[in-house]
């Protein structure tokens, strides 16, 4: 089992060198200096059969003296093989998770499973760390730019500019790679909704050179319609009858496909539209276009243009910070610089959470707890607001002169109280008790000192 996993991998890698036109070769290298990649076919006393890879798919076989050989380098595998990830770093601008992970299982894991035994172990290594930690930050929300991360909460506080330079970065491949279409399309994004940005001005200058360089390409092609389709039809002519109306068949779908596509594109809207090779029509609108769009940002003076980037940072923190005078003024700012609504809606929403945030009371943290002790009839506990609590007659002290009041004259004169209900065995009781017996002997006395005296 372990060994056709280990072989899965390595045919895949064996494979691609394959297509990509890299095969298993050596190094010879001559005493003059000259150098020949290739495989060495055989050899004899005086002399190496060498196929020299002229190109992907040529070879040359020449033999090579031993006597005018310096050196001879064999590759292996798994020096061809690295060749194909080594130069995975550094990495390039704005990847994604899912491009991270694609470097790091099929490429560089792959390459370890299929070569655990690699020269090339240490260097692999750093590679996949380096993606590794790469691809935490990108999932995370940070942003690579120009070489250096952007942290996710710089790049939310400064949002409108750094979608403008994603935007012109896009334009600039594009244009290096000869896509004038898709460069286009990317400065239309940026004429429609980042004119305030820093990033416009830049892109700008570069539509006139990319408009430069397409407005031959598309002129040309409009001239070749018009021979292109007289050659096509004199081939299909040739076709058997059945093969002709299978390809007039499959020229009419591939015709509706494009009429559908079109229309697809101007729902976008977009005026760089594209073009296919026998349909003259959106070419000559085409051609239209780049005509009228090199006047207009032949006039265009970006000079004039107010510049939104600090607006909208200041907007950002007084919108993190609560302060709604403060982010009002700026938000009403931004929606005069044609900045896309989605932007100061993202603002308006982070300062409405910030003052709920504010506004909510901090939790009670003896909130929900209940009483385990249940409560009793006549407890302070058992009252309920809609039954007012009785109170209990303040027992009169015997050192205050019978109608003397403790109490602030300004307090309400109290209920007539009801009769103390006296309880056996309670300390009023004992009171009544020992003044009944009092009185008692007093009577005593007096009746005995009575008799005496008669």
């Amino acid at each position: 089992m372990g060994r056709i996993m280990m072989t899965r991998p390595l045919t895949a890698i064996l494979l691609a060198l394959a297509v990509s036109g890299l095969t298993l070769a050596d190094t010879i290298t001559m005493k003059d200096g000259t150098k020949y990649e290739g495989e060495i076919l055989s050899e004899d006393v005086d002399s190496y059969l060498v196929a020299i890879q002229v190109t992907a798919s040529i070879k040359d076989e020449r033999r090579l003296p031993k006597a005018d050989v310096e050196s001879i380098t064999r590759s292996s595998p798994d020096d061809e093989a690295f060749e194909k990830i080594k130069d995975l770093v550094p990495t390039a601008d704005r990847l994604t998770v899912k491009e991270y992970d694609t470097m790091i299982n099929k490429q560089v894991k792959a390459f370890i499973e299929a070569f655990p035994t690699t020269t090339h172990k240490r260097q692999v290594g750093t590679i996949l760390r380096t993606l590794e930690k790469e691809r935490e930050l990108a999932a995370s929300g940070a942003l690579k730019m120009n070489g250096s991360w952007i942290s996710p909460a710089d790049r939310e506080a400064n949002a409108y500019e750094i979608d403008a330079s994603i935007l012109l970065a896009e334009m600039k491949e594009a244009s290096d790679a000869g896509r004038f279409q898709a460069a286009m399309r990317s400065f239309e994004e940026l004429d429609r909704d980042y004119t305030a940005s820093d990033s416009y001005a830049k892109a700008a200058e570069l539509a006139q050179t990319v408009l430069d360089a397409y407005r031959p390409q598309i002129a040309l092609a409009i001239k070749r319609v018009d021979s292109l389709i007289p050659a096509r039809k004199a081939e299909l002519d040739l076709l058997p009858l059945n093969q002709k109306t299978a390809a007039y068949d499959e020229i009419a779908r591939r015709d509706k496909a494009y009429a559908t596509l079109i229309e697809r594109e101007k729902k976008m809207p977009t005026k760089w539209i594209s073009i296919e090779m026998y349909h003259k029509g959106p070419m000559e609108e085409v051609l239209r276009n780049i005509e009228t769009e090199q006047k207009r940002l032949t006039a265009l003076n970006v000079d004039e243009i107010k510049k939104a980037g600090a607006t909208y940072r200041e907007a950002y923190a007084a919108a993190v910070a609560g302060d709604q005078e403060a982010a009002a003024t700026l938000f009403s700012t931004l929606k005069g610089m044609r900045i896309p609504n989605r932007y100061v809606e993202s603002l308006e929403a982070k300062l409405a959470a910030k003052i709920a945030e504010s506004e909510t009371p901090p939790a009670d943290p003896d909130a929900g707890t209940v009483d385990p002790t249940p409560a009793t009839e006549g407890d302070p506990g058992s009252e309920t607001p809609d039954k007012p609590a009785e109170t209990t007659p303040k027992a009169e002290d015997p050192s205050e002169p019978a109608g003397s009041d403790t109490e602030s004259s300004d307090e309400a004169p109290l209920a007539p109280r009801d009769p103390v209900e006296v309880d056996a065995g309670s300390p009023m009781k004992n009171i009544l008790f020992i003044v009944m017996a009092v009185v008692l002997v007093v009577a005593l006395i007096a009746v005995f000192a009575g008799g005496k005296k008669k």
